[in-house]
């Protein structure tokens, strides 16, 4: 997506999210790494999720962890490349 020097260009630039609370996904509950996504681009994705009806990415992102059954986590990854698909102009989203 090209998005010139407009009023909401912003919103496609990292440096925009740095201060933002982290969103964590991690694969194991005791797990000391994972994904740390910015709050408002893991928003974002959660968003586009609900827009299309979907079930279990819009569940996630909350304030209380959520634990995922390997079915469940197959289905956010289906959901995920939905979403990525949707948004494939946004290179923050995407990536």
């Amino acid at each position: 997506m090209s998005v010139g020097p407009g009023r909401y260009s912003d919103r496609f630039q990292a440096s925009t999210y740095v201060d933002d609370e982290p969103v964590g996904v991690f694969t194991e509950v005791d797990d000391p790494e994972g994904i740390w996504v910015p709050e408002r681009l893991f928003g974002r994705l959660t968003a586009v999720a609900r827009a299309y009806d979907l079930h279990l990415l819009p569940m996630l992102g909350g304030h209380e962890p959520v634990t995922l059954n390997r079915q469940q986590v197959q289905t956010v990854l289906d959901e995920l490349d939905l979403v990525r698909a949707i948004v494939a102009g946004d290179a923050l989203a995407t990536e």
